[in-house]
This record gives C-alpha cells, sequence and structure tokens, in this order.
C-alpha cells in the first residue's frame, strides 16, 4: 500500500486527501480511522473494493465525500467540473448540489443503503 497509516500521520490536521487513481493504493482502514477521529477529509472516486457496499465504513465515516467510480469515458470534463465545483462547496461548508442520498445509492449500487 502506498498510502497508509505511516503517511496519514504525516499530514497535517485537516488536510484534504483525493484519491481518484486506484483504491487498491489505499490502506482504508487507517483512513477511515483518521477521518473517524477527524484529523483530516477526504474526497474518493475509487475504492479498494467496488461497488462500495452499505456496511462499508467508507460509507459512515464522517469528513468524507464518495463519488461512483465515474472517472473515466467521454464524459470525463463535464464529471470533473462538477467534482470540482461539489468541492468548493464542501470546503466552503456549503451543503453538495449531487448529495448522495438512499435513492441515489441504490441506483449507483446494487443495495440500499436502509437494508
Amino acid at each position: 500500500l502506498l498510502v497508509n497509516d505511516k503517511i496519514f500521520n504525516l499530514m497535517k490536521d485537516g488536510a484534504l486527501f483525493i484519491n481518484s487513481a486506484r483504491g487498491w493504493l489505499v490502506d482504508e482502514q487507517a483512513l477511515v480511522r483518521h477521518l473517524e477521529i477527524g484529523r483530516i477529509r477526504a474526497i474518493l472516486d475509487v475504492y479498494e473494493h467496488e461497488p462500495l457496499k452499505a456496511g462499508d465504513k467508507l460509507v459512515s465515516a464522517p469528513n468524507v465525500i464518495l463519488s461512483p467510480h465515474a472517472g473515466m469515458g467521454s464524459f470525463i470534463h463535464e464529471y470533473a467540473r462538477v467534482m470540482i465545483n461539489e468541492i468548493d462547496r464542501f470546503l466552503a461548508g456549503k451543503e453538495p448540489r449531487y448529495e448522495i442520498n438512499a435513492d441515489r445509492w441504490a441506483r449507483m449500487t446494487d443495495e440500499s443503503l436502509t437494508g
């Protein structure tokens, strides 16, 4: 793993970690620990196991924006623009425009958030 607990410990409190490369590069258990104690924030487009399941700790972790691994294809420029706008809103403390609620989650995955 390229990004592990040692790397997260080197980050300043309040740092923003972004992964749109490969999920297997990141120790997700270490990331969740740092998110849960509020040390860092994260924006993720890729995960160790895709699609994420409703019970995955990343789904309920605080300080994280999750997107459905869609960073490829002909729509990449539009997707990037939307994600940048959402990141700007997140950093400004505003509500997201494209929040993943239970209905959207069910359409993106093979599970519902409620069970």
